[in-house]
């Protein structure tokens, strides 16, 4: 008789957001979008161009806009490939894969606040809440979120600092507000002159007008 032993891993959905690159609302969904998931930040964002610039003919050396699509999901070999935005994906190739659209992906969040694919923030905080918060700390426990100002920069802060939907800010409940006591906001100027070294970062910001 034979015998052995199977280790079964638990790991996020990958999800393969595509984007136009010229819509920011697009981009800026899709860095909501992930902000929100666990694991959303090893969610690859594909550029659909429409059509090639000099510099991305030169990048990707002369290859078709759908093939250059085609080759990153092949790559990233995600589990669901999400349209974002009004991307235009003729002649991609995607009959083989399960395809949905942005708005499915957090539509569970407005109902019961856990998303509709893969793992949200409310339940990562309510974790946080059950395992942390519940004991008094010698040393109190503080996780400071920088603001993120509108602006020319705000794309950028955003991808790095993660950004999560006004709209979905609110619908954690008790998890919500246990952490909010813990997380005094600062603007990001006081986040970059502190001491980084002496607090943690939870990656979910607003943005501020």
């Amino acid at each position: 008789m034979y015998a052995g032993n199977l280790r079964l891993k638990l790991r996020p959905l990958r999800l393969a957001f595509i984007v136009d690159p010229t819509n920011k609302a697009a981009i800026l969904e899709a860095f909501q979008i992930c902000s929100f998931l666990w694991g959303g930040s090893f969610n690859p964002i594909i550029p659909a161009f429409r059509r090639f610039s000099k510099r991305e003919r030169f990048v990707y050396q002369n290859a078709k806009r759908h093939n250059v699509v085609a080759g990153y999901i092949e790559a990233f070999d995600p589990d669901f490939v999400v349209l974002t935005g009004d991307v235009d994906v003729g002649g991609v190739g995607l009959e083989t894969r399960k395809v949905i659209k942005s708005g499915d992906v957090l539509k569970g969040v407005e109902e019961d606040g856990t998303p509709t694919y893969g793992i949200g923030l409310f339940e990562i905080l309510q974790h946080l809440v059950a395992t942390e918060f519940k004991f008094v700390r010698q040393t109190p426990l503080q996780i400071h979120i920088p603001r993120i100002e509108a602006g020319a920069d705000s794309l950028f802060l955003a991808s790095v600092f993660r950004i999560v939907a006004t709209e979905h800010r609110n619908r954690g409940g008790t998890a919500t507000e246990e952490c909010s006591r813990h997380c005094p906001r600062i603007g990001l100027t006081e986040f970059i002159r502190g001491s980084v070294s002496q607090f943690g970062v939870i990656p979910a910001t607003g943005v501020d007008a």
